[in-house]
């Protein structure tokens, strides 16, 4: 089943009304259902994805008055006037559930209106308010925090090291491979057996991180890599000096670390 799609609406309030502006040009067949609790809008026209169905369901933020509200349908957009029911007071948002809508937007042109002399004090008044419910609900709704967390900042060192610990092995491999084979291959642990053994002894910590919830993976494959390394690391190259002489240990450490070294890491 398609998605339904959603007109732009932009919204604005006085202590006795709601605007509501729906961005839609060219409208056919609307129906429009307005009760005390919320309002219902389906039309076609042409909106955000073009010529299309369109609709929207607000629950508002408190009861109105549907016989005392009314809407017009012109050529760019519809427009809605909704009495307020009871005390007028201004609305932190438009909506009874705290959700942030992405096609539900403020109408800045709404929020303060051409008043009499009478009007213009309390107007003010409202306006301020409103303005400090709208910059309350703003930072509510922020997504990006300003600095980094302790558990971003530590996954970002320990990927980091771990990028240059392998980095550094391939290189320097790399390097004495062109430069002179032989001496590679006799001297694989001398070049970067300790960088090998230093970053899969840290890589230990990726089992750990998904069982604290520092990232969002399964320990399993982290646990059957690390262990497998491991393994054949200190196990059995460990054990067995006469492998270090062999060009199987500077392959193996070469694919390692170039596999390392491009893979994305999670965390980052």
């Amino acid at each position: 089943m398609a998605d339904t799609l959603r007109p732009f609406v932009y919204w604005g309030q006085k202590t006795d009304q709601i605007f509501l502006k729906v961005d839609l040009r060219d409208v056919e067949n609307e129906v429009v259902k307005l009760t005390e609790s919320g309002l219902t809008f389906n039309a076609e026209g042409f909106g955000v994805r073009g010529q299309n169905y369109y609709s929207i369901d607000i629950e508002f933020y408190h009861p109105v008055d549907p016989e005392e509200s009314k809407y017009r349908v012109l050529g760019p957009c519809i427009e809605f006037q909704i009495k307020k029911s009871g005390d007028g007071e201004i609305w932190p948002r438009l909506t009874y559930d705290k959700i942030k809508m992405p096609w539900l937007k403020i109408d800045f042109d709404k929020v303060a209106y051409e008043d009499s002399e009478s009007e213009k004090e309390e107007k003010n008044v409202d306006h301020a308010e409103y303005m400090k419910h709208l910059e309350k609900e703003l930072l509510s709704n922020r997504d990006i925090e300003p600095f980094p967390d302790v558990k971003t900042c530590y996954l970002f060192v320990y990927n980091l090291v771990q990028f240059v610990g392998f980095t550094y092995i391939f290189t320097a491999l790399t390097y004495h491979c062109v430069r002179d084979v032989h001496f590679a291959f006799s001297n694989t642990m001398e070049i970067a057996g300790t960088q090998m053994l230093f970053v899969q002894l840290a890589a230990v910590l990726e089992i750990v991180h998904p069982l604290l919830g520092l990232v969002k993976s399964s320990p399993l494959p982290a646990f059957m890599q690390v262990t497998g390394r491991n393994f054949v690391l200190f196990i059995v190259v460990g054990q067995e000096p006469r492998l270090h002489q062999t060009s199987v240990l500077l392959i193996l450490f070469l694919v390692w670390s170039s596999i390392e070294v491009v893979s994305d890491r999670p965390g980052i």
